[in-house]
């Protein structure tokens, strides 16, 4: 079973002198932090304890909840520098903060610099459908604020719908029809032609009930995306494609059953 650390701190081992400097986002806040090891024997450090400052002359805001860990192996009687990761709670928000380091009877201060994370979850990122030309679709997708700031959610714009082995199929086809006196210009364009015709139309998202002007850190809501299926579909296919969300992708999955109005969800 791993230990959060070996020896015993304050005796066999000692914290440098503060005050540490960590800035990143809440999960990727980094600084460093310096150990001497005053023991014969190798000590290994995982993982520290915080406390909250509690000094109320000091203006800084503090933080309540957050985790010190970091892998560090130290040979005896040495000196040693390392990299520390400062575990935060995601909806933290970006400003200066404060949080004390505690090392035995030692205390120092660390200093922490949140900087702005904009972060959007979606689930599920994957949707299969069937539907036929024509058919209306909707699916349900929740939308998370997994970042510390509020967030508009953008609207949602077009999806392009791409048969699945479509340039295969296509050229396997053009090849069949191929005569065996054809040269090698016809056939190209005609193959240029039946990649042309084949092309399914884009067509449009939308979102509904209408977008909120924003989403707060850690709130999620719900929201229905429906769409009219393009023409072109053919029966027994299934056609793939995507929408994007604040640059976040949802992919599509259609499978064509040739017959309106039987739209379902898989």
């Amino acid at each position: 079973m791993k230990t959060a650390y070996t020896g015993e701190p304050g005796h066999d081992w000692q914290l440098g002198k503060g005050p540490f400097r960590f800035t990143g986002k809440p999960g990727e806040c980094t600084g460093e932090l310096t150990f001497a090891n005053h023991s014969d024997d190798k000590i290994k450090i995982r993982q520290l304890n915080l406390e909250a400052v509690s000094d109320k002359r000091r203006k800084t805001p503090t933080l309540t909840s957050a985790v010190l860990s970091m892998q560090l192996r130290l040979p005896p009687q040495s000196t040693s520098s390392t990299q520390a990761l400062l575990t935060l709670d995601p909806a933290t928000p970006p400003g200066n903060y404060e949080v004390r380091l505690t090392c035995g009877k030692q205390s120092e201060i660390i200093q922490v610099q949140v900087l702005e994370n904009t972060s959007l979850s979606l689930n599920p990122t994957h949707i299969h459908m069937r539907g036929a030309s024509g058919d209306k679709l909707s699916c349900n997708i929740q939308i998370a604020n997994t970042g510390n700031v509020p967030l508009a959610i953008g609207e949602v714009g077009m999806v392009w719908f791409r048969e699945r082995h479509w340039i295969g199929r296509t050229l396997v086809y053009s090849l069949r029809e191929a005569a065996d006196n054809e040269d090698y210009e016809t056939f190209a364009n005609r193959l240029l032609h039946d990649f042309k015709s084949s092309i399914i139309p884009p067509v449009s998202i939308h979102m509904e009930p209408t977008k909120e002007e924003s989403l707060g850190p850690a709130a999620r809501v719900e929201r229905t995306l429906t769409f009219t299926a393009p023409a072109g579909l053919q029966k027994g296919r299934t056609y793939q494609g995507f929408v994007k969300i604040n640059m976040t992708r949802i992919w599509l999955e259609l499978y064509c059953n040739g017959s309106p109005n039987s739209s379902k969800r898989r």
